[in-house]
Parts: C-alpha cells; sequence; structure tokens
C-alpha cells in the first residue's frame, strides 16, 4: 500500500531526530474514504473544514502524485494510495495538539469523508502473529448497537405493541471492555472476564502493541536486511488510524501494508458497483450515455432471529441512521417482518434498493434474518461504509455472498 516513494517522503519531511539519535514525537497516519479526488483544490477545503483556524500554505507536489501543506511549518503530507482512499500523515513533533485532534476527527466535519475503518479480524490476526507473546498487549474491544429513540424513528403500526413491550431491546447503549496483559494470556483474560455473547459481537476498537515482523522477508530503508530489532510499538483504532509511537518506523510501514494484504472486502465488492457514463449538457443537465447495473450482496445474520426486533432495527438503521451512522431512506413497503428500504449513502449519493427477508427455512433448518442489498449509484467505498455499519451496529456474526455484476446488463 505505501510505496517507497512514499516511505523516502515521509522519512524527509517528518522523521526528525533528537541529538541522542531517538525518534521524536509519534506518527499518525490515517485513512479516509473520500468520494472527491486527491488535488490541492480538495486539500484545501478539507482543510478550511477541518481546521478553519489556520492558514495553511499552499499545497506542494511530492512523489507518487502526493501534496504537502504546512500550517505554522509543520508539514501534513496527503496520498491517494489507492482509488477513493485518502492517507494524511503528520507528527506530533511539528503539529499542534490542537490540529491533531481535530485531524483525527475529520470525517465529522466533512460530508465527502468517511473513516476507512479497519476490520476488527484483521487487527486481531495481525497481533496474534506479529506481536511478541511476552510483550504487553492492550486490547479494547466495543460493542456499539443501534439504538432508538420513538420520535425520531419509524415504528410500524403492525409492531408498535412489540416495541413498547419490549423498549429494553432497541435502547442498550455502547458497552467497552479491554484488557492489558502479555500476549498469550490475552484469549484466557476475554474469555474469563467476558460474556461469551458479549466477547463474540463486539469488535476491536482500540490496540497497543508491538510489532514484530519476521525480519528475514523485511527490508530495511537503505535496501539492505532489516536489524534484528526490526519492531515498533503502535497504537491501531478501529476508524481507520495507525500511530507509530516508537521503534522503527519501517515496522510500522510493514504493518500497514500487511494490514492492506489482509483486507480483501474492498475488492470483492467492487464487483457490485454499477458503471455510468454521463456528460453535462450546455444547459447543466446531466445526461445518462450508458449504464451497467451493479451486482448484489445477500448478508444473512447466524446469530439472529427473524422476528419483530430484527425488522424495527433494521428498518430504522437503513432509514433514519444515527449520528454515527450516515444513512438515510424511505421504506417503500412492508409485509408484516419483511420491508423494502430505498437506502442513501451521503458520502458519494449513493442509492441501494435492500429488501430484509430470511432464509430457507429447510436449508437452514430455521428462518435467519437476510438482507439482499442491489445498488443503483454507488462507490465501492460506499458499499463497503454500509456493510461494515450493518455489521457494527446490528451484528458481525454474518455469512455474506456477492452477485458480481453482468456486463451484458446495460443500456
Amino acid at each position: 500500500m505505501l510505496s517507497q516513494d512514499i516511505r523516502s517522503t515521509i522519512r524527509a519531511y517528518l522523521l526528525e531526530d533528537d541529538d541522542d539519535g531517538t525518534q521524536s514525537g509519534n506518527l499518525y497516519f490515517e485513512f479516509y474514504f473520500s468520494s472527491k479526488k486527491l488535488n490541492s483544490d480538495n486539500v484545501l477545503a478539507f482543510l478550511s473544514r477541518v481546521l478553519p483556524d489556520s492558514s495553511p500554505s499552499d499545497p506542494t507536489s511530492l512523489d507518487d502524485d502526493g501534496l504537502a501543506v504546512r500550517i505554522s511549518g509543520a508539514p501534513i503530507l496527503f496520498w491517494e494510495v489507492r482509488e477513493n482512499l485518502w492517507f494524511v500523515t503528520y507528527s506530533s513533533s511539528s503539529l499542534d495538539k490542537k490540529y491533531r485532534n481535530k485531524l483525527s476527527d475529520s470525517h465529522k466535519k466533512i460530508g465527502w469523508i468517511l473513516p476507512s475503518q479497519f476490520d476488527s479480524d484483521v487487527v486481531d490476526e495481525i497481533y496474534h502473529e506479529f506481536s511478541p507473546e511476552d510483550e504487553n498487549v492492550n486490547i479494547e474491544r466495543t460493542w456499539d448497537p443501534y439504538w432508538i429513540y420513538e420520535r425520531s424513528s419509524d415504528i410500524p403500526e403492525n409492531l408498535s405493541n412489540y416495541y413498547h413491550d419490549n423498549i429494553e431491546e432497541f435502547v442498550q447503549k455502547e458497552i467497552e471492555f479491554n484488557v492489558k496483559t502479555p500476549g498469550w494470556l490475552v484469549d484466557t483474560a476475554f474469555n474469563q472476564g467476558v460474556q461469551e455473547e458479549l466477547l463474540n459481537k463486539s469488535e476491536i476498537s482500540k490496540s497497543r502493541f508491538t510489532y514484530q515482523p519476521d525480519q528475514a522477508s523485511q527490508t530495511a530503508s537503505d535496501g539492505g536486511v532489516a536489524s534484528a530489532d526490526f519492531s515498533s510499538k503502535v497504537t491501531v483504532r478501529q476508524r481507520g488510524e495507525v500511530v507509530h509511537r516508537s521503534g522503527v518506523p519501517d515496522a510500522t510501514f510493514s504493518l500497514i501494508d500487511e494490514m492492506g494484504i489482509h483486507d480483501d472486502l474492498f475488492q470483492e465488492l467492487s464487483s457490485i458497483v454499477p458503471e455510468r457514463q454521463s456528460h453535462q449538457r450546455s444547459n447543466g443537465v446531466i445526461e445518462i450515455d450508458s449504464f451497467q447495473a451493479g451486482g448484489s450482496l445477500e448478508i444473512v445474520f447466524k446469530n439472529k432471529d427473524f422476528n419483530e426486533e430484527a425488522s424495527i432495527t433494521l428498518s430504522n438503521l437503513l432509514s433514519v441512521g444515527q449520528d454515527d451512522v450516515d444513512l438515510h431512506g424511505v421504506i417503500e413497503w412492508r409485509d408484516d417482518l419483511e420491508f423494502l428500504a430505498e437506502t442513501y449513502t451521503p458520502f458519494d449519493q449513493g442509492e441501494y434498493r435492500i429488501l430484509f427477508t430470511h432464509t430457507d427455512e429447510e436449508e437452514e433448518g430455521e428462518r435467519l434474518p437476510k438482507l439482499e442489498i442491489s445498488p443503483r449509484s454507488a462507490t465501492t467505498p460506499g458499499i463497503v461504509y454500509l456493510f461494515r455499519k450493518l455489521k457494527e451496529k446490528f451484528d458481525p456474526r454474518i455469512e455474506y455472498e456477492i452477485h458480481p455484476a453482468n456486463p451484458e446488463v446495460a443500456q
């Protein structure tokens, strides 16, 4: 994910050594989905919204089509490392804390930016594989279910009695729990201290550990083989941030690449994105030249029941959203528990038809809740965001099946 040119540029701009040769400050690496291309105008628009009290310099070009902006002399570096994925990096040794805090919350200030979100299972796999067993690991897990307030939600008339009789099911709030222990004790500590059901439906929201990859497979910054102490202490936040706290920066670069290698979801879901070609006429009207229908995505929630609670929660999640769920839409029709939603992702002006139904009882042995998602206008980041919010807010224990777009279905 991070080319050698990007790594070299980060070293040149952000790695300032103290007199004793040690690294000064933390390095912050943040990833955002963006529905806009990385260019000078969009970078300045980004900073004007996030840091309105700053006076950024004019952007200067970097290798690999990156851009550098200085605020009070402190560099902030930008790249688009993959289509629609912005990479922003800066150092605590030069950038004031008030600006760092605001940059970490960029997605709350700008409609065309979303946190990219690291997959919890990927983070879990990486610290198990690459963190020394005798080193302390600090893992924070969070269960953050979707909650409903009746005054801002849509409670179907036929389900109103169930809602009021079972109100406690719909107002559960975020639960956090964490352990700090040597790596070899992490699983035991969680299994002994946390209810199995809660552990299974929670996700890693923050982790601090030592990352020590196989040095034989790593290359040092000068092109040689990495030394025996090729490791770094890092903090990984689920929203899409890696903080290099100490150690060898190249080890942290390796961690970022490793996370990219293990996350196949972006590539998988790109196969269902509709393709549209258009042009704008002189009067401002946008005219569609061609359209290829997208594929579809089926999600089955393996540990939930097809019942009133599932129908009420998912219909509100897909039509009302929440402070940290940037979705809205309408319910086009209902048939008892089943419904069809028209859901929108404002980030990319995405539009989805989503059917809530159930699995075949004869095949599964029971009726499990199922969503059939068909994008009508979307980007891959928008689909990834929708997918991850459904897991985070309803239940992460799922099975999913992707039906790629059919090139022959075009207009």
